[in-house]
């Protein structure tokens, strides 16, 4: 349970990581 928990967590920083990207390239 917990090991599926963590891995979620990586994917969703993943995306939230390359969202807040193209929208700071979008910004510039």
């Amino acid at each position: 349970m917990g090991r599926g928990k963590v891995q979620l967590k990586r994917i969703e920083n993943k995306i939230n990581r390359q969202v807040t990207f193209s929208k700071r390239r979008s910004g510039l």
